[in-house]
């Protein structure tokens, strides 16, 4: 198409933009997913996905302080979802504002997925991410009891997993002096 000179439909655009990013052409990525957000136009899902590989992108590129306005300017034509509150909190944690990444956090939380949702549904986004996040913002605040208790709720959705073995042994050691 691009050899031809032909224009490309916004689903053309779209699975353009994700070849370019699964080629790590971030750069030229940014531009075909920018232009496909800016045309309203396409899945909605298809949309959604976009903004997040160009949180990606910009995240790849050293552009951090640009995805505010991606993830802020997707509210414009849909609610957020529990993976965009995420990389929210993510945006947050980033800046050392753990009250304000908990706040997102806390919002990923309260999110329930579309059941009608036909895209591909991160359900990570909805349980373990948040649980496990929470536990990290509250224990860089010292708030160790509340960073225990999600720890423990993020232990519910992955029993096995080392983050939350090694959370339950450093909080240990946090709560034990704070009784002593």
């Amino acid at each position: 198409m691009i050899e031809n000179n032909e224009p490309f439909s916004d689903r053309d655009r779209f699975y353009y933009g994700n070849e370019l990013y699964y080629n790590q052409l971030y750069e030229e990525a940014i531009k075909e997913y920018i232009t496909f957000i800016k045309s309203e136009r396409g899945w909605i899902e298809d949309r959604k996905t976009a903004t997040l590989r160009l949180i990606d992108c910009y995240s790849l590129t050293d552009k951090n302080e640009k995805n505010i306005d991606i993830i802020l300017g997707s509210f414009k034509w849909c609610k957020p979802d529990a993976q965009v509150c995420c990389r929210l909190a993510e945006y947050f944690i980033n800046k050392n504002q753990y009250k304000d990444a908990i706040f997102w956090y806390k919002v990923a939380f309260m999110c329930i997925p579309d059941k009608d949702n036909r895209g591909i549904s991160a359900k990570e986004y909805y349980t373990w991410i948040p649980a496990i996040q929470l536990c990290v913002c509250y224990s860089h605040i010292g708030e160790y009891e509340a960073a225990n208790y999600y720890n423990d709720l993020a232990g519910n959705f992955q029993p096995e997993s080392p983050k939350v073995a090694h959370n339950r042994e450093f909080l240990k050691g946090k709560l034990d002096k704070k009784l002593n």
